[in-house]
């Protein structure tokens, strides 16, 4: 990878004001192949990704079937990869349990950090697990969908759902970072992005005339696809 200076110059750096500290987010492009200059800034020396690349129809590096292991390896950052079936049937309490079960057979200890890396039923589910094994792990969100990206990555919030309902069962648990990467967006569906994008309206309707104004001048275009607008919003 490339050194993390030149890293920066691709990014915007947010800080929300959560319930226990602040949160550094990082809004940047193309994080697949950057990504381990700004984990090896935030977390340990074990890792846990929690989705493969491939279903989120990104790539890695040269290989777009690969789970990041190499460019994981050449970080020295030791590494295991979980996949969870997609879909809101994975954030039940079977699932849950398996994947307690595979961090524990894993050995994790407290220097591990949890990846999220999907959206956001991963980042629920990745997250809940972290926040309950060993009584709690690190965990950095990296959301690939907009509605993970403006919404369940930077709050905290992580939950399973029951047949009572969704997120019913749950914790809050901060992550230490949320890597944004708008070229993740190209990969969805235009209904998907869409969603997430009115989440991103409501922001604006519900506290920020201004910002909504821009969103009413500029939204066709970002919905195109234009990167800058995207990065602004």
């Amino acid at each position: 990878g490339k050194p993390f200076e030149k890293v920066q110059q691709r990014v915007i750096r947010c800080f929300l004001a959560g319930v226990f500290a602040l949160l550094p987010v990082i809004i940047t492009v193309a994080v697949v192949v950057w990504v381990t200059d700004f984990l090896e800034r935030f977390i340990g020396p074990k890792t846990v990704i929690g989705e493969q690349l491939s279903k989120l129809g990104l790539q890695f590096a040269d290989d777009p079937s690969a789970d990041g292991s190499g460019i994981l390896d050449a970080a020295g950052i030791e590494h295991a990869s979980f996949l969870v079936p997609a879909g809101e049937e994975s954030k039940d309490f079977a699932v849950l349990q398996d994947l307690v079960h595979r961090l524990l057979d894993d050995r994790v200890d407290r220097a591990t950090t949890v990846v999220a890396l999907g959206g956001g039923m991963v980042g629920d589910l990745a997250g809940f697990a972290a926040s309950i094994v060993l009584r709690g792990l690190d965990l950095v969100q990296i959301p690939t969908t907009l509605l993970s990206q403006v919404d369940s990555s930077v709050g905290g919030k992580t939950g399973i759902n029951t047949r009572h309902g969704k997120n019913l069962v749950g914790t809050f648990h901060q992550p230490r970072l949320v890597l944004a990467d708008i070229d993740a967006l190209d990969s969805l569906p235009a209904r998907e992005f869409r969603a997430g994008y009115a989440e991103v309206v409501k922001y604006g309707l519900l506290g920020d005339a201004d910002f909504f104004a821009w969103l009413e001048t500029n939204g066709n275009a970002l919905c195109a696809g234009d990167k800058n607008l995207r990065r602004h919003a």
